[in-house]
C-alpha cells in the first residue's frame, strides 16, 4: 500500500536574488512520504532573499539561516534506505554518491529545490525528529503542468484567506468534503490548478460519474462517512505516536476504503478505472484485526488491548490474572474447614494486600503460622505466607502483561511500517 503524503516545497525565483537565482528556472519539489491518503498533509512554502536565509512561509514553521546545513541535509536523500547523520557531511554534487542518487529521482539540475528539501530535514533533525524512514523519496513537480500562482496572486484572488474581517475565501466556500484528506485534496487542486486538457476532462469524468450514479454517491458517502484521517493515522505509526484505539480507527477505515474500491470496479468507464488505482490494504486490516481488540483504549499505559491467542505467554499470565478469585476461594473453604471459623473472610487493600479477617468470637481459634496485621473493634486481619506468594504472583502478572503488550504492540507497528 503505498499511499504518498505529499510536502510541497516551493522555492520562488521572484524572492531570490538575481545572483543566487542566476540559472535557475521555477523550482518545484515534493518530499514523498510512505503514509496513507489521498492528497497533501501539509504545504510548505520556502523562499529566501538571500542565499544564506531560507525562511518558512506562510506557515512560520522556522527560520533556517544555515545554507550549509541544508545541503548537507539534502544529501539524506543519497541513501534513503541507510539513515545516517554522518552521511549529512558529504559534498552534494553530481560526482558523489550524493549526487548519483539525486539522479535517480530525476531532481539533479534542481539545486534550490533539492536545497530547500534538505532545509526540511534539517528541521526535523535539529528539533530531534529522529525516526524520518517515512520520508521515502523526492518527487518534482513540473510547472508546465499546473497553472503558476505566487503568493500575491493567491492572496489578491482570495483563494484560502479572506482579504476582508468577515469576507469568506474559495476553499472554506465550496469545500463540503467529509473526510480531512479529502479537504487537503481540495485545496491543493485550488493552489494547483490544471492545465492538461486531458487530465481536466478526467477528473470532470470523474465527479460527473459520481454526480449522475445517485447509487454509487450513495455508497460513497456512507463510507467516507466512517473514514478517519488515514494520512495522519499512518504518520503515526511512522513516528510510533499511534494509541491501540487509532489503530482500530485505521483498520475500520481502511476497510470503508475496500468497499469503496470494490463498488467502484464493479462498474465501467471512469469510475472503475479509478477504483482498480486505490491500492489494497488486505494485509494491514488483517495485522491490525488479529492483534488489537476492537475496544482497545486510547493510550497504552490501560492496558488490555492485545487480543487472545497472539501469545501463549501473554494467555498464560491472563489465566493467572484471571483465575485469582476462583483461587482465593479455595484457599477460603480451606482454611475454613481446618479452623472450623465460619465466619472468615478474604479482602484487599492497598495497605498490605490480600488478608484473612477473624471475628473477635473465634480469634482463639486461629492457627500460630497466621500473621496478625490489624486490630479492628470487632475483627482481626491476619496474613499467611500462602496469600502473600499469591499477591507476588499476581502483582508480578499485572506487570509481565503490560510489559509484553507493550513489546506486541510495538512488534505490531514494526510490522505496520512496510505497509506505510
Amino acid at each position: 500500500m503505498k499511499y504518498k503524503i505529499l510536502i510541497l516545497i516551493l522555492v520562488t525565483p521572484l524572492l531570490l536574488s538575481a545572483q543566487a537565482f542566476r540559472g535557475y528556472s521555477n523550482e518545484f519539489l515534493t518530499i514523498g512520504v510512505d503514509a496513507a491518503g489521498l492528497g497533501m498533509s501539509k504545504s510548505v512554502v520556502a523562499s529566501s532573499n538571500d542565499v544564506n536565509s531560507i525562511y518558512w512561509n506562510p506557515a512560520g514553521l522556522v527560520g533556517i539561516k544555515d545554507y550549509q546545513g541544508s545541503l548537507m541535509h539534502a544529501s539524506y536523500f543519497a541513501g534513503i534506505a541507510n539513515y545516517n547523520h554522518a552521511s549529512f557531511a558529504l559534498p552534494l554534487n553530481k560526482e558523489s554518491a550524493i549526487g548519483i542518487s539525486i539522479i535517480r529521482f530525476g531532481v539533479d539540475d534542481i539545486q534550490l529545490g533539492i536545497t530547500a528539501a534538505g532545509s526540511i530535514i534539517h528541521y526535523l533533525d535539529d528539533t530531534e525528529h529522529n525516526n524520518l524512514s517515512h520520508i521515502s523519496n523526492l518527487q518534482r513537480i513540473f510547472p508546465d503542468s499546473y497553472v503558476w500562482m505566487d503568493k500575491f496572486t493567491m492572496k489578491n484572488l482570495e483563494l484560502f484567506n479572506s482579504n476582508s474581517s468577515n469576507g469568506f475565501n474559495l476553499s472554506e466556500t465550496i469545500d463540503d468534503s467529509i473526510t480531512s484528506m479529502g479537504s487537503r485534496k481540495l485545496k491543493n487542486w485550488i493552489a494547483f490548478p490544471l492545465v492538461e486538457k486531458k487530465e481536466i476532462k478526467k477528473r470532470q469524468d470523474i465527479v460527473y460519474s459520481i454526480i449522475e450514479d445517485n447509487e454509487i454517491s450513495g455508497i460513497l458517502d456512507l463510507n467516507l462517512n466512517n473514514i478517519s484521517d488515514i494520512e495522519r493515522l499512518m504518520s503515526k505509526i511512522a513516528t510510533y505516536k499511534i494509541s491501540p484505539r487509532e489503530l482500530i480507527y485505521l483498520k475500520n477505515s481502511l476497510k470503508s476504503v475496500h468497499e469503496i474500491k470494490q463498488s467502484l470496479s464493479g462498474l465501467n468507464g471512469t469510475l472503475k478505472s479509478y477504483g482498480k488505482s486505490i491500492p489494497h490494504a488486505n494485509s494491514t486490516v488483517n495485522d491490525i484485526s488479529k492483534a488489537l481488540k476492537e475496544d482497545s483504549p486510547v493510550s497504552i499505559l490501560k492496558g488490555d488491548f492485545i487480543n487472545d491467542n497472539v501469545s501463549k505467554e501473554l494467555d498464560s499470565l491472563r489465566d493467572i490474572r484471571s483465575s485469582g478469585k476462583e483461587y482465593l476461594n479455595l484457599i477460603l473453604e480451606r482454611e475454613t474447614e481446618k479452623t472450623k471459623i465460619p465466619s472468615l473472610k478474604i479482602s484487599f487493600n492497598n495497605v498490605f494486600g490480600y488478608y484473612i479477617e477473624v471475628r473477635n468470637t473465634h480469634k482463639d481459634k486461629v492457627p500460630e503460622d497466621w500473621i496478625r496485621k490489624q486490630t479492628l473493634v470487632n475483627a482481626e486481619r491476619y496474613i499467611t505466607q500462602e496469600l502473600k506468594e499469591y499477591e507476588e504472583k499476581i502483582i508480578n502478572a499485572d506487570e509481565k502483561i503490560k510489559d509484553l503488550e507493550l513489546k506486541l504492540f510495538l512488534k505490531l507497528l514494526d510490522k505496520l511500517q512496510d505497509s506505510l
